[in-house]
């Protein structure tokens, strides 16, 4: 029984941490680059996130045209990526885009 409960938490920590590139298991807290198109931070900067409740729900528009089209960026320089997760009760991913 011990062998059992001790093999499905490690199949559980090997899962879960296959969906981001930088994991805690229990905390998240990273800044990440994602793309980078040209040289300099840009004159405008604008985000867009996805939030996952439990593992049961997500929400959210962080596709990268979108955040451009809002905020009016035209030729994008770089784009970020911050996660911030506690274990697998909650999880926010933001994508911040840099531009002109």
């Amino acid at each position: 029984m011990r062998r059992t409960l001790f093999g499905l938490l490690f199949a559980v920590i090997l899962v879960t941490g296959v969906f981001a590139t930088t994991t805690g298991y229990l905390y998240t807290g990273v800044t990440e680059p994602r793309a980078v198109a040209g040289a300099g931070k840009g004159s405008i900067k604008a985000e867009g996130s996805t939030m996952g409740i439990l593992s049961l729900f997500a929400v959210g528009d962080a596709s990268i045209t979108n955040i451009a089209a809002q905020s009016g960026i035209k030729k994008i320089n770089h784009i970020d990526k911050s996660t911030f997760s506690i274990w697998w009760l909650f999880v926010r991913e933001t994508f911040t885009v840099y531009g002109d």
